[in-house]
């Protein structure tokens, strides 16, 4: 998760960037 707060919270964060990593990341738990 800690990628993740890089990600959403870097000073070139990317709002989209920062979803569409949350989404891969949740879709990949479910399996």
């Amino acid at each position: 998760m800690q990628n993740l707060v890089t990600i959403c919270g870097g000073v070139n964060s990317n709002r989209l960037v920062c979803y569409a990593t949350v989404t891969v990341v949740l879709l990949n738990s479910r399996e």
